[in-house]
Formats: C-alpha cells, sequence, structure tokens
C-alpha cells in the first residue's frame, strides 16, 4: 500500500510538471504579442496569468478570476481517475449510452488506415465490415449521409476536426476540395480518429452563422455543499469568415454569453490579433447576436443539469452542446478540464460564491 501511495504521490508531481511545462511553453510562444513593461508582466505572473491576461480580463482585480496557473495545474486533476471518460471521446459516447436522444452518433473508429465500424449505431451509416480500408468505408458512408465529421479519440481545443461533405465525385474536407483519391489518401492517413453524424442544428444558429455548427459550451459543477449539479457559465461560440467551417475562438469565431436563467445572448468577443473586440451584431452576416435568445434554453438547462446529476461522480464537466431545436440538443462532446479564458472575459468566474466554494473544495483555490 506504502508503495503504491509512492507511485501515486510520484506520477501527480510528474504530471503537474508536465501541465507546468505547457503553460510555460504557451507563455514564450505568445509574449510577445504583447508589449507591456516588465514590472506589469511579473505582476501578472505573480497572481498565476499569462500576459494575454491582460487583454482578455480587468486584471485590476486578480482575485476574481480563475487564473492560467490554477486552470493548467490543478483543475485536472477535479476528476481524478474518470478524467479518462472525457479525455477519450469514444469512452465518452458510451458513458452516455443511458441518453441517446442527447448524444451525437459515432459511425467508426479509424485506426492505422482501416476502418472498425461502431456496432448498434442509431442510424446504420456503412456497412459493418471491421477492417475494411477507412478511405473506402468513409466514401461509403458519405454516399449515405452527404455530411459527416471527423476528430481524433483524444485531445481538445477543437484541433484536427474535419467536417467532410459528399458533392458528387468529389469532397469537401474544412471547405477544400479533394477529388476521390486524394480523399481516400487523406483518410487512409488518419489514426485513432471517430466518424461521427454531422449533426443539423437550429435555425436561429443557422440565421446568426450559416456555415458552421455554432456550439455552446455549458460548464457545470457538483455544489460540495448541496450534492447537485449548476450551471457555473455557459458561453455560444459562433462561427465566422475568418475561423471558417468551424466556430473555433482562437481562430477567430465569436464568444456570447448565454444568461444561465433566461437563455439570452449577450454581445460577443472576438480575439482579434492580441485584442478583444466587441459585437452586437455578426460582422459578416448582419444578424443579430446580442438580446438573441436560445429556444427552449429552460429545457435544455433541465436536460443537461439531470445528466450532470446522474454522472456526479464526475464532478466538473465542460459540455460542448449543439442546439437542434426548441428544447432540444445533442452533446457533441466533453471537456475535462476546460478552457476558461473565453468564458472569463463575459464575468469573473470567482465572483459567484458557488463557483468560488466548488474550487476550494476540490483544492484548486484557497
Amino acid at each position: 500500500m506504502r508503495i503504491e501511495s509512492i507511485y501515486h504521490a510520484v506520477t501527480q508531481r510528474v504530471d503537474k510538471m508536465k501541465r507546468a511545462y505547457f503553460l510555460a511553453s504557451d507563455e514564450r510562444k505568445f509574449s510577445q504579442t504583447f508589449d507591456m513593461p516588465l514590472r506589469h508582466r511579473l505582476r501578472l505572473y505573480r497572481h498565476g496569468f499569462m500576459s494575454r491576461a491582460a487583454a482578455l480580463y480587468d486584471i485590476t482585480r486578480p482575485n476574481a478570476y480563475l487564473s492560467d496557473f490554477a486552470r493548467y495545474i490543478y483543475t485536472p486533476e477535479i476528476n481524478g481517475d474518470w478524467s479518462v471518460f472525457l479525455n477519450n471521446k469514444l469512452a465518452f459516447h458510451y458513458l452516455l449510452s443511458d441518453h441517446e436522444e442527447n448524444r451525437a452518433n459515432v459511425y467508426a473508429v479509424l485506426q492505422n488506415g482501416r476502418a472498425h465500424p461502431l456496432h448498434g449505431s442509431r442510424k446504420g451509416a456503412g456497412e459493418k465490415t471491421a477492417g475494411k480500408n477507412a478511405g473506402d468505408w468513409v466514401r461509403d458512408c458519405l454516399d449515405r449521409e452527404e455530411k459527416i465529421v471527423i476528430k481524433p479519440i483524444t485531445g481538445g481545443g477543437g484541433e484536427n476536426i474535419r467536417l467532410c461533405q459528399d458533392l458528387g465525385g468529389r469532397y469537401t474536407v474544412n471547405g477544400t476540395v479533394y477529388s476521390p483519391s486524394e480523399f481516400e489518401q487523406l483518410v487512409d492517413d488518419l489514426d485513432e480518429y471517430l466518424v461521427s453524424e454531422f449533426i443539423e442544428q437550429a435555425a436561429y444558429a443557422t440565421e446568426i452563422y450559416p456555415s458552421a455548427p455554432n456550439t455552446i459550451r455549458v460548464l457545470t459543477m457538483i455544489d460540495p455543499v448541496t450534492d447537485e449539479s449548476f450551471i457555473a457559465m455557459a458561453v455560444h461560440r459562433i462561427g465566422s469568415d475568418a475561423s471558417g467551417c468551424l466556430d473555433n475562438v482562437e481562430q477567430g469565431g465569436f464568444a456570447t454569453e448565454v444568461d444561465r436563467e433566461t437563455g439570452r445572448l449577450s454581445a460577443a468577443a472576438q480575439w482579434q490579433e492580441g485584442t478583444l473586440e466587441w459585437y452586437r451584431t455578426h460582422p459578416d452576416t448582419d444578424t443579430r447576436i446580442a438580446d438573441t435568445q436560445v429556444p427552449g434554453w429552460e429545457s435544455i438547462r433541465a436536460r443537461l443539469l439531470s445528466i450532470a446529476d446522474e454522472l456526479s461522480y464526475i464532478p466538473y464537466i465542460g459540455w460542448d452542446i449543439l442546439v437542434t431545436g426548441p428544447g432540444e440538443f445533442r452533446i457533441v462532446e466533453g471537456n475535462d478540464h476546460s478552457d476558461v479564458e473565453f468564458l472569463q472575459v463575459h464575468w469573473p468566474l470567482l465572483t459567484d460564491e458557488r463557483v468560488r466554494r466548488f474550487y476550494e473544495a476540490h483544492g484548486v483555490i484557497k
């Protein structure tokens, strides 16, 4: 038992060192973008923030925000061993087996150039032949579905996601056109990827920006006092011409707060070359963002919190959901230690006493 505890302690220490290295690497990568006096930069470091926090937050109140250091180093420890179910998209898919109507359908795993179809798919996309050539299988799948999503089994941040469409003899991947042979080669080269259904979003989201799936990041926590789930914050991500067919805020998409009670959207923030710009109307579509209502938000909130309560042994989940109609949604994926930067641009998380209490209970802050 003593050997096991020592091993666990050493593993935790090594993991923290790795995360600290990634934090320092990010700072080295982006710090030159932000020109500031050395004393200001050192003040940010002293409070646990990277340089770009000066452009994102009201840094005169550093203790009101969850710091970059706390997020990188300590929030990955909140869910303990259950983190694996959030860090692995296939495992998370199976975790939601009792919520078929709310989870995205997964058709197959792509591994070493072969396709391994998942039995029991809600929709029969492609034949159930394990080990078939990946490119051939995905083309067969697209013949039936027209659109699919291919994404890594692990990893986050919206990286390496491929939105694929059959144009009848040609294929597009994130808007780029490929010939059949080029497309097959691209798919054959993928390893440890999932093939998932393309989910059609609700009309309000299409009206704001039609060229990307516009998802909502909902951060839920289990209150350590009441043992009930609550929404710490919800942010609607919206695509743009800069972000292309994805809603990635780091690539020029927008982040607008969803009022937790009413489902009404705020003005939207866009990160542009080291500065934060705010918009009430989408600049590419001239469609109103601020004051737009997420249809059926009360039902969406209640249903998602019900699922979070069922998974209360995983107390900290960043849900990515796509609203499909009034009161209806599908869960795209779950995140273990959610990014908080583009949540906190709207307001500091630690000003909510329930949120502060949660992070204190889990040793993230003191």
